[in-house]
């Protein structure tokens, strides 16, 4: 500093600044965190001390004293605090900022809450002398949407200091979104038919930011349909789509000729005086006709049997195999010949007990003219047995023979 200079000192930090200086340029504060920037330009003497720089050379510059620095502090009111807009309009409020520290500072303002885009703070800054205010708008501006839904919403202004961050102040209001409606419904299908009933869906679209409920009915302008919604009230969402079923029923079946065209309508009423009204159309055709019953089919006859061709007869030969006709059950000839053998078999076995006795019993008078008869009569009884088993015998051959021709075969050895 030159000898005999003009200097300013801060009246709040006692730093020594250099003429035509607005600000105090001590890089540290009282608590030593920021730099002290107090106004050096007032008008009042008072306020600012103009000394000279004494001539002694040399001298160092002391330190400010910490116990004269500044204090920062800030208050906000918002006017006002409660608000309403319609979706898609503009509302506004005030927000008013007063520094009642004794340094000059910066003001950041922060938005907090709900709002979210569709609310804006301007300006965003404010710089104030100690013990000034000012003002900034806070403007809302809700899109006619279903994402911003109906009603209040709360929100939080914060004031904060440059200075000295951890200083700040809060105010909180709260804006009402105002409700609206705007439905889209139809009817699918648009066209159905059949011989007695059929069935329809009646879709709605709330495109509005608020819950409605709606009331159904359906009639049609000939009385020949009977129509039931299902359910006939319906609560839908914001945003959100709804369905309840449209059941068509004729009440008189076509007698018969061509479907004839049944119009009707379905009356929506929403909240106040919104109502929609859509149509629809059932095709009531006539039953099918009868299928006459057909007679059944005749039932061919059955294909005649061929009846089996005997082969001719060929002799056995060495170039072709001898067929052996096969072993049949047994005859009446057959049991014929068993029953005379039998037969036979007893007779032998008693003319052998009459002729062995007296040779065992040495009786020889048994050995006389009664016992020759006996045993001569015998003997021709077993010659007329013989005589018919071999007749017998015969006959079954000649049979077999003829058998054996008529299937085929050649006849057995003699």
């Amino acid at each position: 500093m030159l000898r005999g200079a003009t200097v300013i000192v801060c009246r709040e930090c006692g730093f020594v600044n250099a003429p035509g200086t607005d600000f105090c340029q001590n890089p540290s504060s009282a608590d030593g965190a920021a730099p002290c920037r107090a106004y050096l330009g007032w008008a009042d003497p008072e306020q600012t001390r103009v000394v000279t720089v004494p001539t002694v050379a040399g001298r160092p510059r002391e330190p400010a004293d910490p116990r004269t620095a500044g204090r920062v502090d800030v208050a906000s009111v918002l006017t006002p605090a409660q608000l309403s807009v319609e979706p898609a309009g503009e509302v506004s409020c005030e927000i008013r900022v007063r520094n009642l520290g004794t340094v000059v500072d910066r003001f950041q303002l922060e938005l907090q809450g709900a709002p979210g885009p569709w609310a804006v703070i301007e300006p965003a800054a404010l710089s104030l002398f100690p013990d000034t205010e000012s003002t900034a708008m806070i403007r809302f501006r809700p899109p006619r949407s279903p994402r911003v839904p109906a009603g209040p919403t709360q929100f939080r202004v914060r004031t904060v200091s440059s200075t000295a961050p951890e200083v700040f102040a809060l105010v909180d209001g709260m804006v009402d979104v105002r409700p609206f409606t705007v439905l889209e419904a139809r009817i699918m299908p648009q066209t159905s038919g059949g011989t007695q009933r059929a069935e329809h869906r009646l879709i709605v679209d709330n495109q509005g930011n608020a819950p409605v409920r709606l009331v159904l009915e359906a009639s049609d302008p000939d009385g020949a349909l009977d129509l039931r919604v299902d359910p006939p009230v319906l609560t839908v969402a914001a945003g959100a789509t709804g369905v309840t079923a449209v059941a068509v029923a004729a009440l008189r079946q076509l007698p018969g000729g061509t479907a004839q065209p049944r119009p009707f309508a379905v009356q929506i009423q929403g909240p106040g005086d919104q109502k929609l009204s859509l149509t629809a159309l059932f095709v009531h055709e006539p039953p099918p006709p009868p299928v006459a019953a057909s007679a059944p089919a005749p039932t061919p006859p059955p294909a005649p049997v061929p009846a089996p061709v005997p082969a001719p007869y060929l002799p056995p030969s060495r170039a072709a195999p001898v067929r052996v006709a096969p072993k049949g059950r047994m005859g009446a000839g057959g049991c014929l010949v068993v029953l005379l053998l039998g037969i036979l078999l007893i007779i032998g076995l008693a003319l052998l007990g009459l002729l062995g006795y007296p040779l065992v019993t040495g009786n020889h008078s048994y050995y006389n003219g009664q016992f020759l008869g006996i045993t001569g009569g015998v003997l021709v009884f077993d010659l007329i047995l013989i005589t018919l088993i071999r007749m017998v015998v015969r006959f079954s051959r000649r049979r077999g023979a003829r058998q054996a021709l008529q299937a085929g075969y050649p006849p057995p050895a003699a």
